[in-house]
């Protein structure tokens, strides 16, 4: 079962996008959702998820991403480095090839884990869900002062993959 949860999402021309954040106060996670309806089918945009090196050359949210340990799957380890952000490990933890996968950096009081999903919705249709959830003792600080930053980022990241996965070069 997917870890995200269903929700309603905003219209927007030819496609739909919604975002929530939640999670303030006490030692709650901060999650920072959104998801995006794409005019292709779900293995291709599954083929444009999972070469995860491949990332900065249509997200502009990230810049370098290099594996440091292990092939690709579970276990698999990368440097990420992404603006206005220090380079961090993120260690993927669940791979579902063709549905998602989740992975996740964790220093000693603050830990990120980037969750990304795929529900086919027909032949020639997907909708990709993506959170970011922030937990442990700094989670809701990271949350409040990286708000805008971090809402914006998973919504590029969307928008990228839908024009990535919908181009010419698809």
């Amino acid at each position: 079962m997917p870890s995200w949860r269903p929700m309603q999402p905003r219209t927007r021309a030819r496609w739909r996008r919604s975002r929530r954040v939640h999670g303030r106060g006490d030692n709650r996670p901060v999650i920072f959702e959104s998801s995006i309806d794409i005019s292709a089918p779900a293995p291709a945009v599954w083929s444009i998820m999972e070469r995860l090196e491949q990332w900065p050359d249509w997200a502009p949210t990230f810049r370098s991403v290099q594996r440091v340990r292990s092939p690709a799957g579970v276990g698999a380890a990368y440097r990420v480095e992404q603006p206005r952000l220090p380079p961090s490990i993120m260690t993927v933890t669940r791979w579902e090839p063709g549905r998602g996968f989740t992975w996740a950096s964790r220093s000693a009081m603050l830990g990120a884990r980037g969750e990304h999903d795929i529900e086919p919705m027909g032949a020639n249709a997907c909708r990709v869900h993506l959170a970011l959830r922030f937990e442990g003792l700094f989670a809701p600080v990271a949350g409040r002062l990286m708000r805008r930053m971090v809402a914006a980022y998973v919504d590029s990241e969307a928008t990228a993959l839908k024009r990535r996965a919908e181009g010419p070069s698809a």
